[in-house]
C-alpha cells in the first residue's frame, strides 16, 4: 500500500468473536454497526446520513485481522417464538426449544480489526462525521461482541507497523472466485437498512374481522438489506526456487517425480537446521511450523508449505521436478524472509554427517530463487480459479487399495472417495466436491502409477491414490490434499478446457443472413424454432429411423423427453436484433463454443464434422406465420468478426437473460443482485471467464418466479464469445454482443 488511506479500527473488549462462519468480519457488518451507532432511536441526523452515503459508495476495503482459530462449539437450547404451538401455555415452553450452536473464533494478539480504504481520503467534513459515528460504536457482530472504534487516515508505514506488531493477516478485496465471499455496502445499502428497521417495527399488524371484531395478527417478513458480494483472500508469501546445476547455474538438474517425498523431507530438515542455528530462540516455532513436530490442529493453517512442482503443461514437459515453491502463511510466527533465506542454496543430494554436520559429499544441484513464474499458471496459482482438478502426485488416503474387480473393488473405491472428502476438509478447502474419481493409474502420461511414490511406513503403496475432483465452484491453487500434503504428495493441477484448433472442414459457427429487410424483432422466437425444426429434419433424413440426434434436438434418442445429463449437448440458435430494431441474421452455434465444460468439449471430437455437414445444408426456413425465407451463409471472415463471436472487453445483452433459478424475496437480497449472481453462476457452470464487473441495466419479472434482465459484462482483457446464458439460451435468449 502506498500513500495515505482512510481506515477504521475496531477493537473488541474480549479476545473472541462470535460471527462464524463469516471471517473476517464483513465490511457490511461494520457498516451495519456504524448505522446503529449513528442512530438516535429511529432517526439518523442529516450530517451522519451524508457521511454514511459517502462510505457506501466507496470500493470494498481491505481487512487487517488478527490471526485466529475456531473455538469449540456449544449448543444452547432456547425457546423459539412460537408459544401458540403449545396452546400459549408457558409451562410447556420446553417443547418448543431449539438448539442454537455457539462457536466463537479465538483471536491471537490484539483483538482488533482494521478496515483500509486504500488510497481514499474523505473530505474534511465527511471525515469529522465518520469519526463522530465511530466514537458511538458499541458492538461488532452479535450482542456479546462489545467493541469500540476510531477512524482516521494512515500512511503505508504506519499500517505496516500495525501489521507487524500485531501479527495480523491482510485480507484483500476482489481476489477472484476462489476466495471467500463477504457482503460489502453499495449504493442503496443505507436506505435498505432504514427501510428494514421501519418494516421490522411494523411486521406484526392487527386486523379486526367478523361480527365480534375478533383480532387476528399478521406477520410480514421485513425486506432484506441491500449489499454486494465481494471475494476476499489472504494470500501467503511465496518464493519459487529452481533446481540448478551446482557448477553451471544456467542448466537445470531435474529430480525424479516419484521421489518427491524424499526431496521435500530433505529440504525441510536442512532448512530447519539452518534456521535453528541462526535463530535458536525460535527453535520451538521452527519445530511446530516448519517441521510440523508437535503441531496442533490450530497450527495447520500457519505451517510452512514446501511444494516441489513437476513440469507439466506440455506433452513433452517430461514431468520431472525442476522447481520448488515455498509458502509462508501470513499468520506464521516465522518471518517469511528468514524462511526463504533458509532454503536459498540448499542441495538435495548433498551428503551430510548427521552428528557433526560435516559435508561428506557435495551436491550436484542447488536451490536458486527465480522470477520466472509461468509454471505457477499450470497449478492454478496465477491462471485463475478452476473447477476440475487432477492429482499430479498421488494422494495418501486412509483407505487401502485392494480387490481387482467386482464388488470388492467398488467398496474400496467408495471408501477412498469418502476419504477424499475428509481430506478436503482437513486441508481447509471449503468448496464442495460435486464429483470424485479415484484410480491407481496416473492422469498424466509422464507420471508413474500411484504405488511407485511410496515413502517410509507412513505412506505405503496401497494407500496412494490418483484423484480427480470436480468442484461446485472454481478453486484457486496450489491444491494439495491427503496425509502426505506436507511432503508433496497429493499435489493437484487444474484441467483447463482449451478448444482445439479450428479445421477448415468443420467451421465453429454458422451465420446466415436473411434477405431484404429481414424480420421484425418480435419474430425472433418463431424464427429460432423453425430453424431448429429444419435442422432436425435435415439430420433425421440421414438416419434410417428418421430421428434427429441429441446435438440438434436436445432430446435423448431413446426418450421423448429432454436430455438430463446436466451439460449442454445440443446447438444454440439465436437471432440478434440489429440497431434498426429488425432481425437480419440467424446464428447456429455448437455447444462446445458456448459451454467450455470438459464434458461438453469432448463432443467436439465426435460431433464437429457432423455439425458442419448438417448445418451447411440449411438454406431456407418457413413455418406458421413465417414466410418462406432463403438463408445466405456469411463469409468465414465475417463470422470471425461477428459481434457475438469476436473478442471484446465489454459485452451487453442483445436479448434478455432469463434466470435459471426462481426468485424468493426471503432468500435473495434484490432482483438486480439476484440477476447478477445468476449470471455469475452460469459463467462458472460453463467454465467461461468471469467478468470484473456485472452491471444490471434493466430487470423485470419473467413469470414462473423467474426474472429477466439486460446486463453489461466488463472484463479486464478482451475475451472471445459467444455468451449465450440463462434458462432460454438454446432458444435465442441471453445473447450478449461485444463492444471493443
Amino acid at each position: 500500500m502506498t500513500g495515505a488511506s482512510f481506515v477504521i479500527q475496531v477493537h473488541l473488549h474480549d479476545d473472541r468473536w462470535h460471527g462464524l462462519p463469516e471471517w473476517p468480519p464483513a465490511p457490511f457488518r461494520l457498516f451495519q454497526a456504524l448505522v446503529a451507532a449513528a442512530a438516535r432511536g429511529a432517526r439518523i441526523g442529516e450530517e451522519h446520513m451524508k457521511a454514511l452515503r459517502w462510505l457506501e459508495e466507496q470500493e470494498p476495503p481491505h481487512v487487517l485481522a488478527p490471526f485466529s482459530t475456531p473455538g469449540k462449539s456449544v449448543t444452547s437450547f432456547v425457546p423459539n417464538n412460537d408459544l401458540d404451538a403449545v396452546g400459549g401455555d408457558p409451562d410447556k415452553v420446553e417443547k418448543i426449544r431449539a438448539g442454537k450452536i455457539i462457536r466463537p473464533r479465538l483471536l491471537f494478539h490484539d483483538p482488533a480489526f482494521v478496515y483500509i480504504w486504500e488510497g481514499v481520503i474523505p473530505p474534511e467534513d465527511i471525515l469529522a462525521q465518520l469519526k463522530d459515528i465511530c466514537g458511538h460504536l458499541y458492538q461488532l457482530g452479535r450482542g456479546v461482541d462489545m467493541a469500540w472504534a476510531r477512524a482516521g487516515c494512515m500512511d503505508s508505514a504506519a499500517l505496516a507497523r500495525i501489521r507487524e506488531a500485531a501479527g495480523c493477516e491482510l485480507h484483500l478485496a476482489n481476489t477472484g472466485a476462489g476466495a471467500s465471499s463477504l457482503p460489502a455496502p453499495c449504493p442503496g445499502s443505507l436506505d435498505s437498512l432504514v427501510e428494514r428497521y421501519s418494516a421490522t417495527r411494523r411486521r406484526l399488524t392487527a386486523e379486526a374481522s367478523g361480527r365480534r371484531g375478533k383480532t387476528s395478527w399478521h406477520f410480514r417478513q421485513p425486506p432484506k438489506p441491500r449489499a454486494r458480494m465481494v471475494c476476499y483472500g489472504c494470500p501467503p508469501r511465496r518464493r519459487l526456487f529452481e533446481l540448478r546445476d551446482a557448477h553451471d547455474e544456467t542448466a537445470c538438474r531435474p529430480w525424479a517425480r516419484r521421489h518427491i517425498a524424499q526431496l521435500t523431507a530433505f529440504l525441510r530438515d536442512r532448512a530447519a537446521r539452518r534456521l535453528e542455528g541462526a535463530l535458536p530462540e525460535q527453535t520451538g516455532d521452527i519445530e511446530r511450523f516448519l517441521i510440523g513436530r508437535g503441531a496442533a490442529e490450530a497450527d495447520k493453517a500457519r505451517r510452512v508449505r514446501i511444494v516441489p512442482l513437476p513440469s507439466i503443461g506440455h506433452a513433452h514437459a517430461g514431468g520431472a521436478i525442476r522447481r520448488v515453491l515455498v509458502e509462508v502463511p501470513q499468520g506464521c510466527p516465522l518471518r517469511a524472509a528468514d524462511v526463504f533465506w533458509a532454503f536459498e542454496g540448499l542441495s538435495p543430494d548433498e551428503k551430510v554427517d548427521g552428528a557433526t554436520g560435516e559435508i561428506r559429499k557435495e551436491g550436484t544441484c542447488r536451490l536458486t530463487a527465480t522470477e520466472h513464474l509461468s509454471m505457477l499458471d499450470h497449478y492454478g496459482v496465477r491462471g485463475g480459479p478452476q473447477t476440475l482438478w487432477r492429482t499430479v502426485t498421488p494422494a495418501t488416503l486412509p483407505a487401502p487399495r485392494g480387490g481387482k474387480k467386482g464388488l470388492s473393488r467398488l467398496v474400496r473405491e467408495k471408501r477412498a472417495i469418502k476419504a477424499v472428502r475428509q481430506a478436503l476438509r482437513h486441508a481447509g478447502i471449503a468448496a464442495e466436491a460435486a464429483q470424485i474419481r479415484v484410480q491407481r493409474e496416473p492422469f498424466d502420461r509422464n507420471a508413474s502409477p500411484a504405488g511407485e511414490y511410496a515413502f517410509s511406513e507412513r505412506f505405503p503403496a496401497e494407500r496412494l491414490w490418483h484423484v480427480e475432483i470436480a468442484f461446485g465452484r472454481p478453486v484457486s491453487g496450489p491444491l494439495i490434499i491427503g496425509n502426505g500434503r506436507y511432503l508433496g504428495l497429493g499435489l493437484m493441477a487444474p484441467v483447463v478446457a482449451r478448444p482445439e484448433r479450428r479445421r477448415e472442414d468443420a467451421p465453429d459457427a454458422f451465420v446466415f443472413r436473411l434477405p431484404g429487410d429481414g424480420l421484425p424483432a418480435g419474430k425472433a422466437e418463431q424464427l429460432v424454432k423453425c430453424a431448429r425444426a429444419a435442422l432436425m429434419a435435415l439430420d433425421g433424413a440421414r438416419h434410417d429411423g428418421g430421428r434427429a440426434r441429441t446435438l440438434f434436438s436436445g432430446h435423448e434418442g431413446t426418450d421423448t423427453g429432454p436430455a438430463r445429463s446436466g451439460s449442454h449437448r445440443h446447438v444454440f440458435l439465436t437471432a440478434p436484433c440489429s440497431a434498426d430494431g429488425r432481425i437480419h441474421e440467424l446464428l447456429v452455434i455448437p455447444p462446445w463454443l458456448a459451454d467450455h465444460h470438459p464434458r461438453t468439449q469432448e463432443l467436439r471430437k465426435k460431433e464437429a464434422a457432423h455439425f458442419a455437414a448438417i448445418t451447411s445444408h440449411l438454406r431456407a426456413v418457413y413455418g406458421p406465420g413465417l414466410p418462406r425465407m432463403a438463408l445466405l451463409p456469411a463469409p468465414e471472415e465475417d463470422v470471425r468478426r461477428h459481434p457475438l463471436l469476436a473478442p471484446a472487453r465489454t459485452w451487453e445483452s442483445n436479448a434478455p437473460f432469463v434466470t435459471t433459478r426462481r426468485y424468493r424475496a426471503s432468500r435473495d437480497s434484490g432482483p438486480e443482485d439476484f440477476l447478477a449472481e445468476d449470471i455469475r453462476r452460469e459463467l462458472t457452470r460453463r467454465h467461461l471467464p468471469l467478468p470484473r464487473r456485472i452491471t444490471i441495466l434493466r430487470a423485470s419479472p419473467a413469470g414462473d418466479g423467474r426474472w429477466k434482465g439486460w446486463a453489461r459484462l466488463d472484463f479486464a482483457a478482451p475475451v472471445s464469445g459467444p455468451f449465450l446464458l440463462g434458462h432460454e439460451s438454446h432458444r435465442g435468449a441471453g445473447a450478449f454482443a461485444g463492444f471493443v
